[in-house]
């Protein structure tokens, strides 16, 4: 995910915008950190979606890049690192909705 660019873009942005705004510029030992549940980052109440937790936002994340990583190898669809963007939002907003389910009953 490092070696490519698209995919670092993707990577950073979204830890940028869901969990720490300090992560613009994410090592690879802190995605080592978050891939064995090990960070220290924790999630701001004005961060979008604040009851996710940090490994539920990391999760979306990861599953939305390699999806669509598979999707340019097996379908010849391009990596668009603004439409892996919308779908790691869309997967973040589904999970929100699907933890607060009980304040809308």
């Amino acid at each position: 995910m490092f070696s490519c660019p698209l995919k670092y873009l993707v990577w950073t942005t979204a830890l940028s915008l869901y969990i720490d705004p300090s992560l613009i510029s994410c090592t690879y030992s802190q995605y080592l950190e978050f891939l064995y549940m090990t960070s220290s980052s924790t999630r701001t109440s004005s961060s979008p979606y604040p009851n996710l937790s940090v490994s539920q936002v990391f999760a979306c994340i990861q599953q939305a890049i390699w999806k669509s990583h598979y999707r340019s190898v097996f379908d010849l669809i391009p990596f668009v690192p603004s439409h892996v963007l919308s779908s790691i939002q869309l997967a973040l907003f589904t999970l929100h909705s699907q933890e607060n389910i009980h304040s809308i009953i």
